[in-house]
């Protein structure tokens, strides 16, 4: 069986990605709460959020239809940073982490229902 893969997100990145890799893709976007639960180690809250994503599709899906959502977090300290809130606010992040002399963390999760 051949399936329509379905991305469900807005980064140009994926998009580009996916594009790269020679698939051929809907997108359909929805919005998703980034809230997580207390405790979560930091390297499952991607995947965590990424479920979240999917869940949001739920009863949605036609038969034959591949849903691929994804998620990433920065960390510094094993503390996740938010989302910039625009270019300048990403450079100032990036610099605090290195005048800090800090390591940072970036993880990556997919899930695919059908």
């Amino acid at each position: 069986m051949e399936y329509k893969l379905i991305l469900a997100s807005a980064s140009p990145r994926r998009h580009q990605l996916m594009c790269d890799a020679g698939f051929k893709f809907e997108v359909r976007l929805k919005h998703t709460e980034e809230i997580w639960p207390e405790g979560l180690a930091v390297e499952e809250v991607p995947e965590y959020l990424a479920g979240l994503k999917a869940k949001a599709f739920d009863g949605e899906l036609k038969e034959g239809e591949l849903l691929i959502t994804a998620d990433t977090v920065v960390c510094l300290d094993a503390k996740i940073l938010g989302k910039p809130e625009n270019r300048e606010h990403a450079i100032e992040m990036l610099n605090h982490g290195q005048a800090e002399g800090r390591g940072g963390c970036k993880a990556d999760a997919q899930k695919h229902c059908r």
